[in-house]
Parts: structure tokens; C-alpha cells; sequence
């Protein structure tokens, strides 16, 4: 001190007597330390300086990213592009008229413990399995760390003042071998740890992603999840918003935050009872008692600073997921917005789901300065409430030599605020629950909307939906029939009530029958076939239909990651190694008139795309999908305007070659030229009563090279 504050050495001087005369503590000893200190302060000129800049510095900052978050609040709220919180709060507290309950932040309760606990034994599914076996070995190495730990820091503590108080190169040279032993397997502990839990991390994120994405593909859960599909799952599904992000990216910072969890939970509880028992004999239990009870207030002192972190991550996780989500609009949507010179628009609407993911994670970092300032106290405070409490019984053994008081007391002392932080580190169990609560409650509403654990879901039936055969015909083979039994059809509607699209619809298709299906758009067309599907549920009456013969063909295409192979075989897969299909493949591809798909690469149909729909044009996607329905060869096909990119010609002659494969037809389109393919036309009202009416085609397809009148009698 005298050598840093010149002006202090007087003082020093003179106080010299009266500290070092008795062993009891006085008021005047603290104030005469804090005169010292600030005197050395004021002396130290640089110091001083940055302290008071940075201060101001960080004042500054402060007050302009207030100012910054208040305009930028009211410049969104001007905006329609943004996540409203408040209005998606709104829905999920109603439906229509009848309210529900308000939707819980996620915090450490019943009903987060039931998600946590199902979730962890879908991460470790037995005590055979390779999670808790890595976990067993995972705790055995936490053992030995705590061990090292323990043991490093008293014995290397004990040699070395021993080493210096002495002078003795003797000493010096066992806390040298000493040291040197510790590191190396410190070293290889902590690396061993790090990797295993590297693992745990990895192997619990597989078995939770599988089987989430078990889940999410059984019975078309993807589906009724994505889209306003009316019928019983969807009650389960409301408010699961951003389901992409929560497979992807929540289960990956669940099984992270598990596996550190698993990890940095039992090591500080062990670490304490260890350091408590090598420390008994020279401080016994009251004294680390009183010190855990002060670092105990401290904690409830940072908890009361500290901000919702589990609101946070949930809010900030699903701003991240509205901005990737407009990302993914624009890339889907690409073609459409070029051609609508539509780049300005959305521009701004990224800007702007950017500006409030920004400006709300800005407002949870200023928010998070309490739980920072809790922190500090806890960790800078902690060591000076363990030094008033360890350092007394020392300070008043003047019976002991001065080497053997200066090595007990950094032996113990070392000890001790090694227990400090670890007491703390586990106090702080529940704030990492905490964490992990927000990721359980994201993963558990999946889990739940996909209906884990129901067993009515997980064979779901749809009791309106017959796929029974009829009984044998004379020749041993089931007849082919499609009917509608008084079928009613309603789209699902904001106000819950579904609009009506057909009402009482009764028909019996048999094969050979093809049926064309009209009326102006939004009638109810294409919902129909998804109650034909078992996508929706009708509102009344039942379907029978032929399992696993019929097959549909959507205006947009679907067209899957893999070969040109796969495009025609899917939704079969046979692998890239079974080249038995590939001449059947081929002659599909020619039937679809595709023969230059096959031949303007060298791998044939072995080519694959990074993005099929990016390389094929509207017309050649179509024909695609007819290739795909020739090589399946079902009895029945639904084509949903399937040819409206091909040119009159082409789609004539893939009709011509459908009928030829005797495949019944149900067609949605507008175009006349398709009435000579089909024997029936069912035109929508599209008025909202549902009504309908039949009639019947007179033109057999037959007849090549006739395009006579196509007679249309109404059917009664």
C-alpha cells in the first residue's frame, strides 16, 4: 500500500502499533482499511480515469438503446407484417364466442414436471439402453473430477506454503510432482467429461427427434398439425405455431440444456460434502452453515433482480421462428413474387420481423442487467462473507508456528471458497429448470397436439371412412366401387361454424365409370376428395371406398428429395441398389413423353437435384406425376387440374392413355374437351346450400379420331 499511496505511509505508519497490539476486531480497524483504500484510489490517477469513463460510458449506452427500442416499438406498431403477441394472446384465450383458459407461462409445476419426465423417458427409454449406460459412466467421471478437485487444491495448497514459509526447495519439489500428477488427470477428466457429454447431448436429441417425427408422419399428423383441416385432432392442435423450429431447433437446445443439466446438477452438491468433511476439524459445521445461510439470502436476493427467463426463450424462440417462417414464404413463393415486382414489399416485411425479433431480444438483454447484478454479488460478495467467517479461528491461534497457521489457513481457506461456489452452483438447479422449462413446454404442446401416448389417435379411425371391400364376385376378384352415402361437406371457418359445401351427396362410382367433377371456384371441389382421402371428416354420412387403389394427382405436384427414380416410384422406395423397376420406370417416363428428363444427364435415372421443382418446368412437374400414377397403377385417380400446364395436345393424350389403362377417373377441371373421358359430371352450386346436380356424358373415348358434339343430359 505505502509503495502504491506515498500520502498513505504516514498513516500507516502511525496505525502500525495499534494494529498490531491485540487479536480482537474493532470498529476503527474497518474504517482505517477504507481510508487506506481510498486514498490509494485517488493516488492512482489512470484508474480512475477509466473508472469514471467507463461509468459514463456505460450510462450512455444504456440510455440511447432506450431511446432506440422506443422508436422502433412505435414504428411496428404502425405495421401489418409483424407477430402480434398481444393478438395471439387474444386467439388463444378465445375461439369464436366461448373462451378458453389463458395459456400459463411456463414455470417449474405439476404439469412441467409431467412434460419433463415424459420427455426424459423418451430420451432414455431403459436402463439397458446406450443413453443410461453413457449417463453411468458420465456420473463416475463426475466423481472422480469432484475428487481431483478436493484433493488438488488442499494438497497442493499444504506443499506450497510449507515450500515458501520454509524456503525449502524439498517441499517445493513434492508440490511440483504433485501439481504435475493432478493436471494430467484433471486434464484427461475434464476432457473425457466434455466429450461424453457431448454424446448424451447427441444421443438424446436422436431418440427425441425419431420420435417426434414418428408422431408428426403417423396418420397424417403433418397435415391436420399445418393446415385448418376440420375434425376431432385439431382441438388438440390449436396454438402450435412454428412446428418446423421446435423439431429442429427446440429439441436441439433441450437435449443441450438436459445433458449440461444431468452434468452441472450432482458435481457441486458432491464437490460441497467433500470439502465440508476435509475441513470439519479445523472450522466444524457452524461456521460453512453461516456462510451458506448468508450465500443463501444473497441467492434470494438475486432471484427477486432476476426477469422471467423461461417467458424470454419462449417469446424470443417464436420471433426467431416468425422471421425463418417469412424466409421460407419468400422462397417458396419466389417465381410469383418476381413476376409481381413484389421484392420491395417483402423486403420490408423481413426488415420488419427482423426489427421486432431485434428489438425485443434488446429489451430482454437490458431486463437480464438485474439477473447480471444478482450474479455479481453473489459471486464477488460470497468470497468476502466466506473471509469474515473462515478467517477469525486463525487470526486467533497464536499458539501455532507461522508456517503451520499460513498452510492450514490457505489449505482451508481454499477449500471453503471452493465450497461457497459450489453451494451456489447448486442453489442454481432450479434457475437451469427454469431454462429448460421453456423448451419442455415448447416440446411437451407437440407431444400433446400430436397426441402422444393416445392410443385412439395412434390407430385412428375414421368411423364415417369404410375401406372394407364387398364380398367376392364370381370371379374371386373384390369389385372396385367408390360411394358417397348422403355425404355433407363443410369448410372450417373463423367463427367455428363450417360453411357448407355439398349437403346429402349420394353417388356410386364403379370402375370403368370416370366421373368429371365442375363449379366455379370455392365450391367444394377439391374438399370433397380429401374427405374421399380421410384428410377431412364429413360433417354426415359415410364413404366407402377401396383401400390402397386410389391415387391423387394435385395441380402442384409433389416431388421428394432423391433420384428421378424416386419421382416415379414414390411414394415406394426401393433403394438405389435395386435396378429391377428401372426398365418399368423408363417406360413410364416415355409414356409421360419425358424421354429428355431421362437423357440430358449421363446418370439417367440415377440424377438427382438438389430442388427438383427448381429445375422442372409447370408442365414437365405434371407429367411427372402422370408418369408416377402409370407405374402405380391404381384403379381409381383423382386429378385435381393436374394438366393445367400442359398444352391441350399433351393432355388429351395422357387422359387418352389413363383410360387405356383402365383407370377410373374422377377429374376436377372447367375445360370441355375433358367430357369426352368421362360417363358422369357432377356440378357444385357453389351457392352455400350445397347443392348439386348430375349429368350424364354421351361420348365414348374410345372412338379415335371422332371429336363429335359431347351430348350432357341431366340425371334426375
Amino acid at each position: 500500500c505505502a509503495r502504491l499511496c506515498p500520502r498513505a505511509q504516514v498513516t500507516m505508519g502511525a496505525s502500525a502499533s495499534r494494529l498490531q497490539g491485540g487479536h480482537r476486531f474493532r470498529l476503527w480497524h474497518f474504517i482505517d482499511g477504507m481510508r487506506i483504500n481510498l486514498r490509494m484510489m485517488a493516488a492512482d490517477k489512470s484508474f480512475s480515469l477509466v473508472f469514471g469513463g467507463s461509468t459514463l460510458a456505460i450510462v450512455y449506452v444504456i440510455l440511447a438503446q432506450l431511446r432506440e427500442l422506443r422508436r422502433t416499438r412505435l414504428s411496428l406498431r404502425r405495421s401489418s407484417s409483424v407477430l402480434s403477441l398481444k393478438e395471439s394472446a387474444k386467439k388463444e384465450k378465445s375461439d369464436g364466442k366461448k373462451k378458453k383458459k389463458k395459456k400459463k407461462k411456463p414455470s417449474i409445476d405439476d404439469h412441467f414436471w409431467k412434460r419433463f419426465l415424459r420427455i426424459v423417458s423418451i430420451c432414455i427409454p431403459g436402463i439397458n439402453s446406450q443413453e443410461a449406460r453413457l449417463l453411468m459412466v458420465q456420473f463416475s467421471l463426475l466423481v472422480l473430477r469432484t475428487l481431483i478437485t478436493v484433493k488438488l487444491f488442499k494438497v497442493n495448497t499444504h506443499f506450497l506454503t510449507q515450500a515458501i514459509s520454509r524456503a525449502s526447495y524439498k517441499m517445493w519439489g513434492r508440490w511440483m510432482a504433485n501439481m504435475i500428477g493432478w493436471t494430467v488427470s484433471g486434464t484427461l477428466a475434464n476432457s473425457s467429461l466434455k466429450y461424453v457429454e457431448e454424446l448424451v447431448n447427441l444421443k438424446f436429441r436422436r431418440r427425441l427427434t425419431s420420435h417426434l417425427h414418428s408422431l408428426y408422419m403417423r396418420n397424417n399428423g403433418f397435415y391436420h398439425l399445418l393446415s385448418t383441416a376440420p375434425g376431432k385432432e385439431k382441438k388438440h392442435m390449436k396454438g402450435i405455431d412454428n412446428v418446423d423450429q421446435r423439431i429442429a431447433e427446440d429439441c436441439k437446445l433441450f437435449s443441450e440444456k438436459l445433458a449440461h443439466f444431468y452434468g452441472h446438477s450432482f458435481k457441486p452438491i458432491f464437490e460441497c460434502l467433500m470439502i465440508l468433511t476435509s475441513t470439519y476439524n479445523e472450522i466444524g459445521l457452524v461456521r460453512p452453515a453461516l456462510l451458506f445461510l448468508v450465500l443463501g439470502l444473497l441467492r434470494l436476493l438475486t432471484k427477486v433482480l432476476s426477469p422471467p427467463i423461461s417467458k424470454f426463450i419462449k417469446t424470443e424462440q417464436r420471433m426467431e421462428g416468425a422471421f425463418r417462417s417469412a424466409h421460407q414464404r419468400l422462397r417458396t413463393n419466389a417465381e410469383s413474387i418476381a413476376f409481381l415486382q413484389g421484392a420491395e414489399t417483402e423486403e420490408r416485411i423481413l426488415n420488419e420481423r427482423f426489427e421486432q425479433l431485434y428489438s425485443q431480444r434488446c429489451w430482454h438483454a437490458f431486463r437480464k442487467i438485474g439477473k447480471s447484478i444478482g450474479n455479481n454479488i453473489l459471486k464477488f460478495q460470497g468470497n468476502m462473507i466466506g473471509g469474515i467467517i473462515i478467517h477469525p479461528p486463525f487470526l486467533d491461534d497464536v499458539n501455532a508456528s507461522p508456517a503451520d497457521r499460513i498452510s492450514a489457513f490457505r489449505a482451508c481457506e481454499v477449500s471453503v471458497l471452493k465450497a461457497g461456489p459450489a453451494f451456489l452452483e447448486a442453489l442454481l438447479v432450479t434457475k437451469q429448470l427454469e431454462t429448460l422449462a421453456g423448451y419442455t413446454a415448447r416440446i411437451g404442446e407437440l407431444l400433446e397436439a400430436l397426441g402422444d401416448g393416445k392410443k385412439e389417435l395412434n390407430r385412428r379411425k375414421l368411423s364415417k371412412i369404410m375401406a372394407s371391400p364387398e364380398p367376392e364376385t364370381k370371379e374371386g376378384t373384390p369389385p372396385s366401387v367408390i360411394e358417397f352415402k348422403g355425404i355433407t361437406v363443410g369448410a372450417p371457418e373463423a367463427t367455428g361454424k363450417p360453411r357448407i359445401l355439398v349437403k346429402n351427396l349420394n353417388l356410386k362410382v364403379t370402375q370403368g365409370c370416370s366421373v368429371l367433377v365442375t363449379g366455379p371456384n370455392g365450391c367444394g371441389k377439391t374438399s370433397l376428395f380429401r374427405v374421399l382421402a380421410g384428410l377431412w371428416e364429413p360433417i354426415d354420412g359415410q364413404i366407402k371406398r377401396p383401400e390402397d387403389v386410389v391415387m391423387w394427382l394435385p395441380q402442384d405436384p409433389y416431388l421428394v428429395i432423391g433420384t428421378l427414380r424416386d419421382q416415379v416410384t414414390y411414394p415406394a422406395y426401393y433403394g438405389p441398389d435395386n435396378k429391377s423397376i428401372d426398365k418399368r420406370v423408363t417406360d413410364c417416363l416415355l409414356k409421360a413423353d419425358l424421354r429428355n428428363i431421362i437423357v440430358r444427364s449421363a446418370d439417367g435415372l440415377d440424377q438427382v437435384s438438389a430442388e427438383w421443382r427448381n429445375e422442372l418446368s409447370g408442365g414437365e412437374k405434371q407429367r411427372l406425376a402422370f408418369a408416377r400414377l402409370f407405374f402405380h397403377k391404381p384403379k381409381f385417380a383423382v386429378i385435381d387440374e393436374a394438366t393445367s400446364a400442359m398444352n391441350p395436345a399433351g393432355e388429351l393424350q395422357l387422359y387418352q392413355q389413363l383410360i387405356n389403362e383402365r383407370c377410373t377417373v374422377f377429374s376436377i377441371g372447367h375445360k370441355m374437351a375433358l367430357r369426352k373421358f368421362h360417363k358422369l359430371e357432377l356440378e357444385f352450386a357453389g351457392d352455400g346450400t350445397g347443392g348439386y346436380k348430375f349429368y350424364r356424358l354421351g361420348s365414348s373415348p374410345t372412338e379415335e379420331g371422332k371429336e363429335g358434339k359431347i351430348s350432357r343430359v341431366l340425371v334426375n
